[in-house]
């Protein structure tokens, strides 16, 4: 007779769970590929070496529970136990009893990662990637033009830090987005939510930059706004204009390819220098829901406030 942690029986335990997971599951499918790693992970590495399994219940035995915790650290793995926890009492090999027994004695097992620290391009730096300072050309092995670099970098720069555009806003922008005539760029993140106010206004180092690429742009028939060597932008050629930033003479500590830095670093700058009446604007322009940048931004805002209140 095989026992209930044979490779064979856990083969079709794990053909059963996957069948569970392409189920009303509602979690995206890059999810439920984590989810099903997980525990195929945790039968084939751990279960199917102990010997002390008599029955399904034993399959969530803290000590086994732990050891998944302790070597998979990703953020699926707790969910993947509880997803697992659930298809063993559908599919009725554990009643309901025993499902909030083991609940409570696994619950607690995974230790919280703590978050990590969130960094903020200084205003020293942001002084010196908006200055005339940058150095575009450099001597190397293998030259390579810049000139374009020159007059898309500091607009490509300006659009995440000054007007919020995060990299897939950037991608997405095109010519009939930007409106000269009154000093304005249509808000992307509109497109999928219409509460959204739809315009910002640029500001008057936006503009400048604007114009400044508009009229170095080649012509084309591609209605993207930003185009590089005729093609459109790509997410390398938005790591190259950190890469300038990196580069001899420009060594500042940038971080490498990162325009979420600058969008958060621009909207904690907004808050300080308004005291934070500018939140309702942001509010408005990038959305309440998963927006990342803004979060961090009001925490740090937060933070800065608390610091002069303990001085």
């Amino acid at each position: 007779m095989l026992m209930l942690n044979d490779f064979e029986n856990l083969k079709l335990l794990l053909e059963e769970f996957s069948i569970h997971l392409q189920g009303n599951l509602s979690v995206r499918q890059v999810v439920k590929k984590r989810y099903y790693d997980d525990i195929r992970y945790y039968l084939f590495n751990i279960i199917t070496r102990r010997n002390n399994i008599n029955n399904f219940a034993d399959f969530f035995n803290p000590m086994h529970v732990k050891g998944l915790y302790d070597i998979r650290t990703g953020d699926t793995v707790s969910a993947a136990i509880g997803c697992f926890l659930q298809f063993m009492e559908l599919s009725e090999r554990l009643e309901r009893e025993q499902v909030l027994r083991i609940n409570d004695s696994i619950s607690g097992l995974k230790e919280a990662r703590p978050k990590p620290k969130i960094e903020f391009i200084s205003n020293a730096q942001i002084q010196f990637m908006f200055s005339n300072q940058i150095q575009y050309e450099f001597e190397t092995y293998s030259p390579r033009d810049y000139f374009e670099y020159e007059f898309i970098a500091p607009l490509i720069w300006s659009l995440a830090y000054d007007c919020g555009f995060e990299q897939k806003h950037l991608f997405k922008l095109e010519l009939t987005d930007v409106d000269e005539a009154n000093y304005r760029i249509r808000n992307i993140r509109r497109d999928k939510n219409p509460d959204l106010i739809e315009w910002m206004e640029l500001n008057a180092r936006t503009y400048y930059y604007l114009k400044r690429y508009l009229g170095s742009r080649r012509q084309s028939e591609n209605e993207k706004l930003l185009l590089i060597e005729d093609r459109v932008l790509e997410a390398k050629d938005i790591n190259k204009t950190f890469d300038i930033l990196n580069r001899g003479v420009n060594k500042r500590g940038f971080p490498k390819g990162c325009i979420e830095d600058l969008v958060r670093a621009g909207i904690l700058r907004s808050l300080l220098d308004s005291n934070g009446q500018s939140l309702l604007k942001h509010t408005m322009f990038h959305g309440t829901g998963n927006n990342g940048q803004l979060i961090h931004a009001i925490e740090a805002y937060q933070r800065s406030l608390s610091d002069e209140q303990s001085e």
